[in-house]
């Protein structure tokens, strides 16, 4: 670990241009789908595709990524998320691109996340020590966070002036170029066991076990997976809040995506800078609070309050890293790192498979219940899950256990 630093810079210098192409992409889809549908239906189901390899792979793929090489699984990861972004870009060149086809993109995009990203949470307390983890995943959040900066800002300026076959190829260019700097870098591996032969569903129990013999972790992925069921169809419904009930277009799409990933910097800024040394649980529950109020609020905005629409988008922003980038660093500090690849599969498979139900219910409450009243009562569920939090007497012992 003595070039730890080193290692991560070369990491990070790849991984920003991933990362900035990708939010380009992302938000200039979500862009072209809603200027072309208007429908908060099609949006819910392109969040489903976006989540389905997760909730039907994603305990499998945690296997995968314990037994293999994590470095090669993290390098294919990018080249297959590279090969489909190339398929779009032609796709949209001959002007045969159909809403189905950007569903199949979605899916085929978010396999390639599925694999990369336990891959790469399971390698960081490999590479980094232990008193360092909420710092390193503090620097991650801040790369992601500028990067949903830069990509909805671009992708405001640039869907306006280029085709989007354009942008595709971008994504192509930042997927191989992260690619090829994590083949400059050495990641080690873990010690399998001997004469051990492998077993799909044995080696899935020991993962799930790892998470049930710890209460703390298990509530705190409980509470998570909660909030995530609220949030999902939300998450799916911002586009349509700015472009409906605020009457933006895209500039205004990109101001909330560039409001919320500023504040995501911000947040990430303030826990890397603050150790907050055994305050980690009550960060996440204090961050679930504060994004539960922004989302209250916005509810409560009339049309012509855009403004504070982005400012709450801000706030918002800052909450994220207040649980995000401690809870990960409590799972990294605290399971053993041969299970840590199926132990983050699971934790994003348990959070995201119930989200389903209430993606599946976004048009459904978009049309019954509005885009307002849905902010507002997602917002205030948060807040309580968040409040009880604090008195889970399992969950409140990791604020003084190890990490």
């Amino acid at each position: 670990m003595e070039n730890w630093k080193k290692t991560f810079l070369i990491i990070w210098s790849g991984q920003v241009f991933s990362l900035i192409t990708t939010a380009l992409v992302q938000f200039s889809i979500i862009f072209w789908i809603t200027k072309e549908t208007g429908s908060a239906t099609v949006l819910s189901f392109a969040a489903i595709a976006a989540t389905l390899p997760n909730i039907i792979f994603g305990p499998f793929i945690g296997v995968w990524v314990d037994r293999y090489s994590r470095k090669m699984i993290m390098v294919l990861s990018d080249y297959f998320i590279a090969l489909f972004s190339l398929v779009a870009a032609v796709l949209f060149y001959y002007n045969v691109i159909e809403v189905w086809h950007i569903y199949v993109l979605l899916i085929l995009r978010s396999a390639g996340s599925a694999f990369y990203m336990p891959a790469m949470q399971a390698v960081t307390p490999l590479l980094a020590p232990e008193e360092q983890l909420m710092r390193v995943n503090s620097v991650n959040q801040s790369l992601f966070s500028a990067a949903n900066i830069a990509g909805p800002a671009l992708g405001a300026v640039l869907i306006s002036f280029f085709s989007m076959q354009i942008i595709m190829l971008s994504d192509v260019l930042g997927a191989v170029i992260a690619s090829s700097t994590l083949l400059f870098v050495h990641i080690p591996e873990i010690a399998k066991k001997q004469n051990v032969k492998p077993n799909v569903m044995i080696e899935l129990k020991e993962g799930i076990n790892a998470i049930l013999e710890n209460r703390g972790i298990a509530w705190m992925i409980c509470i998570w997976m909660l909030c995530v069921f609220v949030y999902m169809p939300i998450n799916t419904l911002f586009p349509l809040m700015t472009y409906n009930h605020f009457k933006g277009g895209a500039i205004e799409m990109g101001i909330i995506e560039i409001a919320g990933a500023a504040g995501m910097l911000v947040g990430a800024v303030i826990m890397g800078y603050f150790k907050f040394e055994n305050k980690k649980v009550t960060m996440i529950n204090l961050g679930y609070v504060i994004m539960g109020i922004t989302l209250f609020s916005s509810g409560l905005l009339p049309a012509n309050a855009f403004i504070f629409f982005a400012s709450f988008c801000f706030v918002f922003g800052i909450s994220i890293p207040f649980f995000y980038t401690p809870m990960m660093s409590i799972i990294q500090a605290t399971i053993a790192p041969e299970v840590l690849g199926r132990v983050f599969s699971l934790f994003h498979t348990i959070v995201m498979a119930p989200s389903l139900v209430g993606l599946l219910a976004t048009g459904l409450i978009a049309e019954v219940i509005g885009v307002t009243m849905a902010f507002s009562i997602s917002g205030f569920l948060i807040i309580l899950f968040g409040m009880g939090s604090f008195f889970i007497p399992a969950l409140m012992k990791l604020e003084i256990s190890k990490p």
